[in-house]
């Protein structure tokens, strides 16, 4: 699942998690949000060490500029489509750049209704 946050909603959830950090995970009694955090105890909660090395994942910023402007040079067409804030999965030797591809309800068996 991809979600974008804005920078509102990025720092809430960073000072969320350090709260959660702080207060969380030493209650006394089990809370509605151990429930949460452990999918209702299916996972392992979080500890320290896992929130701030996933507060430092979200506070990771790439300029993704050039890899979707070469992505839409070289693929951008009217059935393939690159958002300008595609998300980026960057690895050693390259990088992949979300995009859309069209498929027509044709293409689907999707028969056309008249109007």
């Amino acid at each position: 699942m991809w979600t974008r946050l804005d920078n509102r909603e990025l720092a809430t959830v960073l000072a969320a998690l350090r709260v959660w950090q702080r207060c969380g995970l030493t209650a006394d009694t089990p809370t509605p949000e151990d429930s949460m955090a452990s999918d209702d105890g299916t996972i392992s909660i979080l500890q320290p060490a896992e929130i701030d090395k996933l507060c430092e994942k979200l506070n990771e910023t790439e300029d993704a500029s050039g890899w979707i402007a070469q992505a839409r040079e070289l693929y951008g067409s009217d059935e393939i489509e690159i958002d300008e804030d595609a998300v980026l999965s960057q690895g050693d030797e390259g990088a992949f750049v979300s995009a859309w591809v069209w498929v027509s309800n044709e293409e689907m068996g999707i028969e056309q209704e008249d109007e």
